[in-house]
Parts: C-alpha cells; structure tokens; sequence
C-alpha cells in the first residue's frame, strides 16, 4: 500500500522511475528493471531483440546523475570530446534527462553543455549522432575498439568486446581474424558494456594449431594470404563492476581455465536470463526470467573476482590498461600464464 501511495502521486516519468525501480530492487536480484525512452538500454534491448527502426547512436552511456560512465570507440560521442567522468548538464539548452533528449526530433547535431571530473566550469560541445540502432553502434565500437600496440618490442592486440549477440560476435571474429592475428599477445577489453555472450565467443582463444592448422591461399599473382583460426598467444582480460551477464561467464572461463590473467575489478555478479516486456511505446519492463549457473556455479550476487585487483585512476589514462601491457611484456609464450585455482 505504500509503494501504491508513493507511486501515484509521481508527476512525471523520472519520478515514476525512481519509484518503481525502488520497488524492484526489493527483489534482490538483477535484470529487473523499469525502462523507459530516457533510457539507452531501454533502446539498447529493444534493438538487440531486433527492433530496427529506432535508429539514434550517441555512443556514450550515463548513470541517473548524468554522469558519463563509459564512451564506445570509435563513436559519436568520442569524436565529440566527451569522456567517462563528464557529467551531462543540458542539451540545446534542456535540461539532460537521458536518451530522450536526443529522440522526437529530425536533428542530427546536438549541443551538449558538460562539466569535466574535478571543474566547476560547463563547456559546451557538438555531438553529431549516427542514424543506426544502438545494437549496431556497440558492435561496430568492438570493431572500431581493435588496434595494435607496440610495446617493449611486442606487438600487443587490443579488443574491447563491448557485448555479446551475433552482431558484436561477427565483429569479435573479424577482429581476430584481421588486426588482432597480427599481434604477440592480447588485451581482451570487457569491462563495461552490456552481456549477452556465450562461450562461444571465446571459441579461438582455446583452439591449438594442431587441430587447426593454418590455411595459406596463393593466388594466380603468387600473392599468400595466411589464414589462421585459432590465437595461442598470451592474454590479459579486463574486468570491472560494469561487466555483467554473459561477460561474466567469459570471465569466470578465462580464469578457471587458466587462460588469461583476469585484472580489474570484481565483476556485477548479474549473471540471470532477462526478458523485456514492451509496456507501451515509451516504456517497458525488463524482467529475470530463468536462473542461470555455470560449470554448477551461480555467480549472480557474486561476480568473478580478477587475478590482480586494481582500481580504475580517475584522469585521462587508462592505468588498469597499462598494466595488462606491463604483465604481457613479462609473459612467456606459454596459454597459461596464471595458475590460479578453480572458482567453486
């Protein structure tokens, strides 16, 4: 009776977010949520359940304050100088309230007024937007994500996987295929980002060349391409409290396999099956609808913890990066490069 009182005299649809939120958190388990048109993942879910009409990519996530919790590669919102820390104050002059502030108009720029981490000063910028789904901005972000970097006389691969689902698979096997195959050693990157992976994802890291031997193609110019399906190489995985769902059971593999070293922060622990109810064409209900155990584990509530814990600097560099460079550079040539005992 009292969440009914409280929830009818909300005034708006901010307010009835907070509300009902309240309420489903009482639940005490993940993937429940209320969602609404101020909401990316309310966008973000309806694409990847194959909404494809609803075509606005801004390329940057906040939390309900407005601040900015990750930026995608390669995106609008990159392009556009915003950073993880900004806090999002207003756009074209309206207060900043979520995605809504971009959807309902035939815009394609927008001024965005932010204040940057540790400044009292707004500054103002121009966001250009993409004309694509959601969905479709993370997946092109994991392939826009994929670089070399040399180090210490290594050429280290860098992925940011920032999803899961057929789209942001394709691009993880193109990657690898292309620009990581290239490399001595890799940082898979899945910190933050939304889940729904499975294991396949990591299907080539635990190929060997003796199952899978290269293919070479030699065309009529003599011309070899070298094809190779599988990536024996040393690995470091990123993790933190925004990987969640299906990244979680990548996490929990590469660790209690011995893979990869696992660096970052301990994982969600939002490892539940979620299923979205449309409610009407400005909300909709996003609901756990099947438990979920890996290798007879649950890992919902608890996350996979990392090998090394190191907590994110605020500032512009990337410390938790620079370390899985630093680590890479020590390693050996062997796939397991950090002994560590199962998760039970």
């Amino acid at each position: 009776k009292e969440n009914r009182d409280k929830l009818s005299k909300c005034q708006n649809l901010l307010e009835l977010t907070k509300q009902l939120n309240g309420c489903l958190a009482s639940l005490n388990t993940s993937h429940c949520r209320f969602l609404t048109v101020n909401d990316e993942t309310y966008f973000f879910l309806r694409s990847l359940f194959g909404n494809k009409e609803e075509k606005l990519f801004t390329g940057f996530y906040t939390d309900d304050k407005g601040d900015v919790k990750y930026v995608l590669d390669g995106g609008p919102a990159r392009a556009a100088g915003i950073a993880r820390g900004d806090r999002i104050i207003s756009v074209d002059g309206d207060p900043y309230v979520g995605y809504a502030n971009f959807t309902g108009s035939n815009k394609n720029s927008f001024l965005v007024t932010i204040k940057r981490r540790n400044s009292d000063k707004g500054e103002t910028v121009k966001l250009v937007i993409e004309q694509k789904t959601v969905y479709a901005g993370y997946a092109d972000a994991t392939r826009k994500s994929a670089r070399i970097i040399d180090s210490g006389g290594k050429k280290i691969g860098y992925l940011h996987l920032w999803s899961g689902g057929e789209a942001c698979h394709e691009a993880l096997e193109g990657c690898m295929e292309g620009v990581i195959s290239k490399s001595d050693a890799l940082v898979l990157d899945l910190r933050d980002g939304y889940g729904g992976n499975s294991l396949e994802d990591l299907d080539r890291f635990y190929r060997n060349k003796r199952c899978y031997p290269d293919i070479e193609s030699i065309a009529r110019d003599g011309k070899r391409s070298l094809f190779r399906s599988y990536y024996d190489k040393p690995m470091v995985a990123l993790i933190n409290g925004g990987s969640r769902s299906g990244k979680e059971l990548l996490a929990y593999s590469l660790r209690n396999s011995n893979r990869a070293q696992l660096l970052g922060d301990n994982t969600c622990g939002a490892v539940v099956a979620g299923r979205l109810f449309q409610i009407d064409d400005r909300t909709a209900l996003y609901l756990a609808v099947n438990d979920v155990t890996i290798d007879g584990v649950r890992l919902e509530g608890k996350g996979v913890a990392p090998h090394l814990q190191l907590d994110l600097e605020s500032g512009e560099s990337d410390n938790q990066l620079e370390k899985a460079l630093e680590i890479l550079l020590k390693s050996s040539e062997k796939n397991r490069i950090c002994p560590s005992a199962p998760i039970r």
